[in-house]
């Protein structure tokens, strides 16, 4: 009995606070979550559609970095 798992880990994100009241006014306190987690979604999916990048290769450090 009671509430099935979610499989979600919490994690915090840091937003500035006229975001935070914008999202609010769009879909109040309660339905700030699932907003932040759909536009994420959407981000990734839209992110995803593009053509892979190449990864951008780590800085030389074979030599040590002179100041």
């Amino acid at each position: 009995m009671g509430r099935p798992a979610l499989h979600m880990t919490p994690t915090q994100v840091r937003l500035p606070k006229v975001v935070r009241d914008r999202i609010t006014d769009l879909v109040g306190k309660k339905g700030m979550a699932a907003f932040i987690r759909e536009a994420i979604e959407e981000k990734l999916a839209a992110t995803e559609a593009q053509a892979p990048r190449k990864p951008s290769s780590p800085p030389n450090r074979t030599t040590p970095k002179t100041d």
